[in-house]
This record gives structure tokens, C-alpha cells and sequence, in this order.
């Protein structure tokens, strides 16, 4: 792939990959990120994703022992999410993702008022803004469309309250887990406004 390195800020890649069910995934080389940002722009979804399915897979060990290291208290629920990945059953392991992205920050992507809070304050981090607004994760599941006015079928409420029931896949797995890395660094830079 020919690399031109594109004229995006941090806020703006995030929202290309969450337009896509993913959140930039931690440790990644930020060449790789503009890399994956030039698949999407392009409709390159199926390379954009192998690639960030590699990612996972190569990287799964550190991103578990990354996330037990920052929620010790988690980690009996984040080993069996991890485990239940490794063994294929991906509506175990995409449900207790979800849950555990719920829980690191309280749910606070998933109820406007709170986030709001911490969005008008200037001095925030820009990965509030995309947690802020509606992609095919966060906004209300649509039971007539099943939310296919988005790029990815992936939805916290549908699976959190078992309206969906096809999100059992690889793909959405590593998607809730990218997730969980998203709301963990997400904590860590916000602790000045909100302890979660």
C-alpha cells in the first residue's frame, strides 16, 4: 500500500473507525492507523478489518494483561471474557465486552446527561466527543432495520438486552473489545472530571 499520511486530527480518525463498529485499538502504530483510515475512506471494509482482526489476535495476550493491569477488580470477568474469545464462543465473549465497557466507566457513554457534563468542559479529552455521539454501537437498536443504516451491526443495547441475536462472531467480539480499550483509556484521561 502506497502510505501519504492524511490530514486528520485524532478526533477525526477515531470517528472514521467508529463509523465502523471499531475504536483505535491500543499499541497500535500510528502509521498503521492512517493505514486502516485509508482502507475505510477507500470502502476497503473487509482488508480495514482482517487487518485490525490480525491486530487482536497477534496482540490478545498484552491487551488482556493490559486491561486486568488497570481493573484488577475485573479480573475474574475480564479472563473469562478473554477465554470465552479464545475457545470461539463469541456471544459470551461480545456480551461480557460489552458489559465490562458498561462498567469501567459506569455507563457513561450510554447516558447523554453524564457525558454531557464532561463534554463542556474545555479542557477535555476528544475521545469524549466520538463516545458523545450516535454510531452503530451506541444508538438505540431499531428492531424494524436491526440498525442497518450503519456500517456495522454491531449495538450494545440490541445485545445488552437481547433484541439482537445474530452478533455472535469473531468480528464483533474483537469490535467489543476494542471497546473496552476504548473506555479504559478514556477513564484514565478523564479522572480529574469523573471517577469512575
Amino acid at each position: 500500500m502506497n502510505f501519504n499520511l492524511p490530514d486528520y486530527t485524532f478526533e477525526e480518525t477515531e470517528r472514521i473507525f467508529s463509523e465502523y463498529g471499531w475504536y483505535i485499538p491500543p499499541f497500535i502504530e500510528i502509521r498503521i492507523v492512517f493505514e486502516l483510515v485509508e482502507l475505510f475512506d477507500n470502502k476497503n471494509v473487509l482488508e480495514a478489518e482482517n487487518h485490525l482482526i490480525n491486530y487482536f489476535k497477534k496482540n490478545l495476550k498484552k491487551i488482556e494483561s493490559e486491561l486486568i493491569e488497570s481493573h484488577p477488580e475485573r479480573k475474574d470477568i475480564l479472563t473469562e471474557a478473554f477465554k470465552a474469545h479464545r475457545k470461539k464462543l463469541f456471544y459470551s465473549s461480545t456480551i461480557l465486552f460489552l458489559s465490562q465497557a458498561d462498567g469501567v466507566c459506569d455507563s457513561i457513554i450510554f447516558r447523554g446527561r453524564e457525558i454531557g457534563k464532561i463534554k463542556n468542559n474545555d479542557e477535555n479529552h476528544p475521545i469524549i466527543n466520538i463516545l458523545a455521539e450516535k454510531n452503530s454501537l451506541t444508538d438505540y437498536y431499531n428492531n424494524e432495520t436491526k440498525n442497518s443504516n450503519y456500517f456495522s451491526d454491531l449495538n450494545r443495547h440490541g445485545v445488552m438486552h437481547g433484541i439482537s441475536n445474530n452478533y455472535g462472531n469473531e468480528l464483533n467480539s474483537l469490535k467489543a473489545l476494542s471497546l473496552v480499550c476504548c473506555v479504559s483509556d478514556f477513564k484514565r484521561y478523564n479522572k480529574k472530571y469523573y471517577s469512575c
